[in-house]
This record gives structure tokens, sequence and C-alpha cells, in this order.
């Protein structure tokens, strides 16, 4: 997850305990969108224990039950267009 450009879209964050992380595009408040995701225990059990996205560089800190600590980073996704 990289990129040097800020993001122009609302990014809420959230970490979810059995879950991992999931970034939601709030740019339509009635029908958020999921944008990014990370399991920090992709086979169970963990998932992300709390994060910390408040960085000006985008890195979002991310620590796991039982894996630790995590740095990741949103990057845009490429869009297909028909």
């Amino acid at each position: 997850m990289t990129s040097d450009q800020p993001d122009p879209a609302p990014r809420p964050r959230t970490g979810l305990p059995l879950e991992g992380l999931r970034i939601l595009d709030i740019t339509d408040p009635v029908n958020p969108t999921e944008v990014g995701f990370i399991d920090t225990t992709p086979y169970g059990g963990g998932g992300s224990w709390s994060n910390y996205p408040y960085f000006k560089s985008g890195m979002i800190i991310m620590t796991s039950m039982s894996e630790g600590l995590f740095v990741v980073k949103a990057r845009p996704r490429n869009r297909l267009i028909s």
C-alpha cells in the first residue's frame, strides 16, 4: 500500500477485532464504499486490535492481538473504464 499523493476523498478507517482494518469512501455518506482492507490474521482469530490513521504521510499504524505492530499505507486503486 503506497502513494505519495494525498487522498482527496474522505476515508474513515476502522479496526475490527475479528476482521482487520477497513477503509471506506464516504464521498456519498448514504452509500459508503469499502476501498481498502487488510487483515492481520487471515487464518482467523485475531484481527486489528487498534489503529492510528492520522499521520500526514498517510501511514496507518495497526496493532494485532497476537501478531504485533503493522505499518501500512493506502494507495489508490486503478479503476477500469468501460
